[in-house]
């Protein structure tokens, strides 16, 4: 389960030549005017080769993981590929590789450009983006866990999962967000770290094993017959009742924590009433 960072390597580049081939194979079937969405389930995707019909219904059959397996993977492949990979590998790449053929398939390289808040923009956290991407392919009924897990992230101090080789102490940080510059600065203040400092780094990798480990516990909980809430925080939901789409204002859309962006004392500065 764990593998070496070599078959993390192997695994990538066996996901970029299957990327390339499917691209290719796409790119065929449109110059001879046969790729068409008839006949397509709802759910499902245009794929090619033997068996790809199967592989193109969501959700997977899902077969439980190992959490703290896949939170020692997560940070091996967090090191190859960045975080959203770190977490997407050895979650869809575990359950793949136990289906097999044609799951295999799957490029997961592709999930490299989550890194850093995508491409480095400190946007969305690249291991909640994969988190998400591994849930919506698992799981019958992926928003309540989706919401779970980004409350979770949210409000908890993280990383809480040490993985297997990690060099430096631990230094737990509540981000407050789910967005990855954040998330890097609260933990950079609390650590008293540079955000370009190995510790920084091994951080980050401590972090995608512990929204993996995460992930694979909500996953396991669900096929178990014990889903998620997956209810905002009750003072986001405080706030959404009136600034929400059916509240009297009408003005915001989301569910992160509104006290991220918006401090109940500026708001109270500026006539704002009380929640």
């Amino acid at each position: 389960m764990h593998g070496s960072e070599e078959g993390v390597m192997e695994r990538v580049e066996s996901d970029r030549r299957s990327l390339l081939g499917a691209v290719g194979g796409m790119l065929g079937l449109v110059a001879l005017g046969e790729l068409g969405s008839s006949g397509l389930a709802e759910g499902q995707v245009a794929g090619t080769g033997p068996g790809a019909d199967a592989m193109s219904r969501v959700p997977w059959p899902y077969r439980p993981l190992d959490a703290d397996g896949v939170g020692h993977a997560a940070f091996v492949a967090n090191g190859q590929g960045g975080c959203m990979f770190g977490v997407v590998e050895p979650i869809v790449g575990g359950v793949a590789r136990q289906l097999g053929a044609p799951y295999t398939s799957l490029p997961l390289a592709l999930f490299m450009y989550g890194s850093a808040g995508v491409v480095g923009w400190g946007s969305l956290c690249g291991a909640l983006n994969g988190a998400a991407a591994a849930l919506a392919l698992l799981s019958a009924r992926p928003q309540p866990l989706i919401s779970e897990l980004y409350s979770w992230y949210e409000r908890e101090a993280l990383p809480d999962f040490m993985p297997k080789g990690a060099r430096f102490p631990n230094v737990a940080s509540v981000a407050g967000s789910v967005l990855c510059h954040a998330s890097l600065t609260r933990w950079c203040n609390a650590s008293g770290k540079k955000v370009a400092s190995p510790e920084r780094a091994e951080r980050c990798g401590a972090l995608a094993a512990s929204v993996a480990r995460k992930t694979v516990q909500l996953l396991n909980a669900q096929s178990a017959g014990n889903p998620a809430a997956g209810a905002p925080e009750p003072a986001t939901a405080a706030c959404l009742s009136c600034h929400g789409t059916r509240g009297t204002e009408c003005d915001a859309s989301g569910r992160m924590r509104c006290a991220s962006c918006h401090a109940p004392a500026e708001l109270k500065a500026a006539g704002h009433p009380a929640t």
